[in-house]
């Protein structure tokens, strides 16, 4: 079977601190899409990759009392901040990251923040996160 990863050992940090109560993340990267069609082609459209990009979308729980992760990604989105040091970690050694090496404009924005209280559960959070500039990756 591989080396199947565990999403148990997964997380989220900005700079060295965990963001608290995160049950789960998404890291979606893809491309626009060009039309590449031409006449004569039989009918058929043609499309070819344009631009790369990526984006998440951050899962978890409430936690107003977490000053260096949820409040700082809170306060980052309402000042239209770019955040540089964010990490999603698959385990505990690797994780994407915005690719500064390559990119010293990269980074992300945290673009919303969602939160959806109900009687007969914990409060959740959500966070988007749109990328700048290319991702890198450890794994």
């Amino acid at each position: 079977m591989g080396n199947a990863l565990i999403g148990r050992y997964a997380k989220v940090t900005i700079g060295d601190d965990t963001i608290a109560n995160i049950a789960s993340y998404t890291l979606n990267e893809s491309a626009d899409e060009l039309d590449a069609s031409v006449f004569g082609s039989g009918g058929w459209g043609g499309s070819m990759p344009g631009q790369q990009k990526w984006r998440s979308s951050i899962n978890g729980f409430l936690d107003p009392e977490d000053t260096t992760g949820q409040v700082a990604i809170k306060t980052a989105k309402r000042a239209g901040n770019k955040i540089t040091d964010i990490r999603f970690y698959l385990d505990n050694t690797d994780y994407s990251c915005p690719d500064l090496t390559n990119d010293s404009g990269a980074g992300a924005y945290i673009t919303a923040f969602e939160i959806s209280p109900a009687v007969n559960n914990l409060i959740p959070v959500r966070f988007d996160v749109v990328g700048v500039g290319p991702v890198c990756d450890t794994y």
